[in-house]
């Protein structure tokens, strides 16, 4: 029955230290955040991307985390990266924080509009000014993203490939016809 009691009380000690440990971890895992953002804001975004993953590790699911990370992969110029870390964090900030979700959106509309696909951009800068309808940059980028519609061809429709030239006419031939259609029937000066 000792061992039982033991196992028991072992457990319970293991999940208050867990419990115990949680706000250093937070602590933790803000410090790393914070030194990844230093780095941002020097210019130094390989730096900064490898203190975001190792934020991300200590804390996963974060979408603060996932957000800085994004910007860092879209500062290096992938892309395609930024914009999935960026498509997480936004399914993940809680519907109270209008302002980073806007942020989110904002972005994704940027790495949208760095790939030229026009239509995703603007939807996504629609979905930053429904959350702040008062930010200037994302309205100046949605009316930069509808000129560029607007400035696009239409897509074109599959046609019939051209027809063959048609074949080359003897021009001496058909001058010959022409004398003879204008030429009058009659010959001479008779009077009719």
């Amino acid at each position: 029955m000792t061992a039982v009691y033991r196992i028991a009380a072992g457990l319970v000690l293991v999940g208050i230290g867990e419990m115990a440990l949680s706000p250093f971890r937070e602590i933790q895992v803000w410090w790393v955040n914070q030194q990844g953002r230093r780095a941002y804001r020097r210019g130094d975004y390989r730096s900064a991307l490898e203190a975001f993953e190792s934020a991300e590790k200590k804390s996963p699911g974060d979408p603060t985390i996932r957000f800085n990370e994004g910007s860092a992969l879209f500062s290096i110029g992938k892309v395609a990266d930024a914009l999935k870390k960026w498509k997480q964090s936004a399914d993940h900030f809680p519907a109270d924080r209008r302002r980073e979700r806007a942020s989110v959106h904002y972005n994704i509309g940027n790495a949208f509009f760095e790939q030229k696909q026009w239509k995703e951009a603007e939807e996504a800068y629609k979905k930053a000014l429904r959350l702040t309808p008062w930010d200037r940059d994302a309205k100046y980028n949605l009316e930069l993203v509808l000129r560029q519609q607007r400035r696009q061809p239409p897509p074109q429709r599959q046609t019939r490939p051209p027809l063959p030239p048609p074949p080359p006419i003897e021009r001496e031939s058909q001058q010959r016809k022409l004398r003879r259609m204008l030429q009058s029937p009659w010959q001479g000066d008779r009077d009719w």
